[in-house]
């Protein structure tokens, strides 16, 4: 009887020993499983990951209490990331379910901070910042809460919603110690910048001057600024000293505007190289540009050059390309070809963009006319001068003149009989017209006019 009681002890301690083997065997199982998870995850191994987290997932579900709650969350979590980064339909969904159960907790705080993160690697912002909004911040390390606040900024900006990028960026442009100090103050100041808050924008570009991110690009946004204030002084001392490095961006632009802050100071001289520099470095130039170029160039006696430049714009049915016609038939005065002169200026008297610059090229293409000995046209221009201009005495002097050279002497004296208080020369030809009117009355021998004239 002793002998069977043993024997049964035996085999029941041998279940038991064999039991606990098993579930020895399981737990290691376990852990190497969950081990192999998290190194395929974080190798990018998304499918091969799921599997071995599924296998501690589905241990837990036969509940095996000896799997600690963290391995089997984290499991469920990676599980279903890894569903999302293997662009699986149910990937987004599973994310959310584990979400759901688990909340409120750090775990489902943080797997919605890493939804968010997840979005924003994909460049698919609005996502990212509808989950980064549903973050409790309370559970969140303050570099976690930075690094959110400049996401989601970021985020903003992209989406081109610049007041709320700098509502975003504000908390983290001031935190010096956070490693999105230096981006945070550039896109922070890029959006004060298009909001037209410039003094804003200088100052968030003054922190980080010296960072060797984006130390080359700063000085471009900061002429920009200065020449937006119209502080032409400060855009030339400020861009002038940055056009001495070698290494920053948007030279061709820096050099721009700091040839347009001489311009724009009048000092033509000065402005020359600049501009040039940017022109020369350009494909391609907006017709503004081209023309503050070619009067440049105009104004610092480069006629040849500025003739160039003009002509490409005198297609332009605008103010610009009527001014650019005025200007470039200076140039072929100052180059001595009348006729060019005359057919610019012709041009532009056709225009009614600019009153004044018509009237001027209207009264310069009948001077050049009568330069030319084209009498006709002479007339009818000098003719059409209104008494109101300031070139109306001239118009009337040169009237006569070709009056007396056209020997149509009756029109000659009626046009010079209109005119009050005539200078002297006025007087000369009036009494040369009269005279020789009188002389073509003798040879007719109408003796009763020729004695009046």
């Amino acid at each position: 009887m002793l002998k069977k009681g043993l024997i049964t002890t035996i085999l029941a301690f041998g279940a038991l020993c064999s039991l606990i083997a098993q579930q020895t065997m399981v737990y290691k199982d376990v852990n190497l499983a969950y081990k192999e998870g998290v190194e395929f995850y974080e190798k990018g191994l998304y499918s091969a990951a799921q599997q071995a987290f599924l296998q501690v997932i589905n241990r837990a579900k036969a509940g095996y209490e000896e799997i600690p709650s963290m391995m089997r969350e984290t499991s469920e979590l990676r599980f279903a990331q890894s569903a999302m980064r293997l662009e699986r339909p149910d990937g987004e969904e599973l994310v959310l379910a584990f979400i759901k159960k688990y909340s409120p907790s750090t775990v489902a705080n943080q797997a919605l901070k890493e939804l968010g993160d997840y979005y924003y690697a994909q460049k698919n912002y609005k996502k990212a910042v509808k989950y980064y909004k549903k973050v409790d911040a309370l559970s969140l390390t303050n570099e976690e809460i930075t690094e959110i606040a400049f996401k989601t900024g970021y985020a903003f900006f992209v989406d081109k919603k610049y007041k709320k990028a700098q509502n975003e960026l504000k908390r983290v442009k001031e935190v010096k110690n956070s490693k999105y100090y230096d981006a945070a103050n550039y896109y922070y100041g890029i959006t004060a910048f298009l909001e037209d808050d410039r003094k804003e924008a200088i100052s968030s570009f003054k922190r980080i001057e010296n960072s060797k991110k984006y130390s080359h690009v700063i000085p471009y946004y900061n002429t920009q600024i200065y020449f937006a204030d119209k502080n032409y002084g400060e855009v030339i001392n400020y861009g002038e000293r940055q056009l001495q490095r070698n290494n920053i961006k948007n030279r061709r632009e820096i050099n721009q505007l700091v040839g347009q802050a001489y311009f724009e100071k009048k000092n033509f001289k000065k402005a020359l190289p600049f501009l040039e520099e940017f022109s020369n470095s350009s494909s391609r130039l907006r017709e503004e540009d081209l023309y503050q170029v070619a009067y440049t160039q105009y104004k610092n006696k480069k006629y040849n050059e500025a003739i160039k430049n003009f002509e490409e714009l005198t297609a332009l049915k605008s103010s610009l390309g009527q001014n650019a016609l005025y200007n470039l038939a200076d140039c072929h005065l100052k180059t001595k070809d009348k006729l060019s002169a005359r057919n610019a200026f012709k041009a532009a008297s056709q225009m009614s963009y600019d009153r004044n610059v018509k009237a001027e090229s209207q009264f310069n293409y009948a001077k050049l006319s009568y330069d030319l000995k084209d009498d006709k046209e002479a007339i009818n221009g000098l003719r059409a001068v209104p008494k109101t201009s300031a070139n109306y005495r001239e118009s009337q002097e040169l009237l006569s003149n070709v009056f007396l050279r056209t020997k149509n002497y009756s029109d000659a004296i009626k046009t010079l009989e209109a005119i009050p208080n005539k200078s002297l020369k006025l007087r000369e030809a009036y009494q040369k017209v009269t005279f020789n009117r009188a002389v073509q009355y003798f040879n007719d021998a109408n003796l009763g006019k020729s004695r009046a004239m």
